[in-house]
């Protein structure tokens, strides 16, 4: 699921919770999570509504400034129905504070070699963990 920087912004802060999507089928559902430039973004809810069933209330909540814009969006975005997607934001991707994680130990750093010998041992091609 795309969303512009500037929403995902919004949704990191808690002022967008919400997402209106025109699919074939969802991408998304209930439950899942979805890895963001802003970080982790929790699926709560995923709903197929009609045009009419939007409230204003949800068309501020999705980050629109009118349901004309909401509306025109969608009809620019192909076949399908609409979803409503409810969501929050549900904290960084923790991919990050690993990669600033340098400082290992010798037990951690040996775990890691472990790993990619065992990676090289099971590759079709040979060993290529250490290729550079």
């Amino acid at each position: 699921m795309l969303i512009k920087h500037q929403i995902l912004e919004q949704m990191a802060n808690g002022t967008v919770r919400l997402a209106f999507r025109r699919w074939r089928l969802p991408t998304v559902r209930a439950g899942g999570q979805l890895r963001t430039a802003v970080g982790i973004l929790a699926i709560d809810a995923v709903d197929v509504v009609t045009p009419d069933q939007i409230t204003d209330a949800e068309v501020q909540q999705a980050g629109y400034a009118s349901r004309v814009a909401l509306i025109d969006h969608l009809g620019q975005t192909g076949e399908g129905q609409i979803y409503r997607i409810q969501l929050h934001f549900a904290g960084p991707d923790p991919r990050a504070v690993l990669r600033e994680q340098t400082g290992l130990s010798s037990a951690e750093l040996e775990q890691v070699r472990q790993k990619l010998a065992q990676w090289d041992v099971r590759s079709k091609h040979g060993p290529w963990t250490m290729t550079v």
